[in-house]
């Protein structure tokens, strides 16, 4: 059932550029967490929080567009 590769099945590049940022964008604030500092009443994690969960579709939106351009 494998692949020439060894893997189950082929994962397009943008695909996994994706799936790292998401990793990423899931780490990143947690690693701020212990950090007192806020901004308008509200913490820097809350707004990291904020920001991450609006770009994170947006982005992934982006690259399917691209990808079927590509297409």
């Amino acid at each position: 059932m494998k692949k020439g590769n060894g893997n189950w099945f082929e994962m397009p590049k943008s695909d996994f550029f994706c799936l790292v940022l998401i990793l990423l964008f899931c780490i990143v604030p947690f690693a701020l967490v212990k950090s007192q500092s806020s901004f308008l009443g509200v913490s820097n994690f809350g707004w990291i929080m904020g920001v991450l969960m609006f770009l994170t579709p947006v982005i992934s939106l982006a690259g399917m567009v691209f990808e079927k351009r590509e297409n």
